[in-house]
């Protein structure tokens, strides 16, 4: 089991999640599935920890399309979505 050391005094923190749209919500569902089915996580439901969940995408590469004036203009197409914790708050208090 890992143990986290914490500083003197810590007490645990809840961070409300920010509102995701419906198209992150599903990525969010099927990564978060995907990490269970792999036994990589379980879920607690009385956790008195709970850090922030943010999606980005990742650029794989620049295209050509036709912007709105009929130029054509490099646009960066995001090909997938990273899942990121936002641990900076958990951070600040361990040793």
């Amino acid at each position: 089991m890992h143990r986290i050391r914490f500083e003197d005094g810590a007490k645990p923190m809840r961070q409300a999640q920010r509102r995701l749209n419906s198209l992150m919500i599903e990525v969010v569902k099927k990564k978060i599935l995907k990490l269970i089915d792999l036994r990589m996580i379980y879920a607690i439901s009385d956790n008195s920890w709970v850090s922030l969940v943010q999606i980005v995408p990742n650029k794989a590469g620049v295209t050509v399309e036709t912007n709105h004036n009929g130029e054509l203009v490099p646009v960066h197409k995001p090909m997938r979505w990273c899942q990121c914790i936002d641990y900076r708050k958990l951070n600040a208090i361990t040793k």
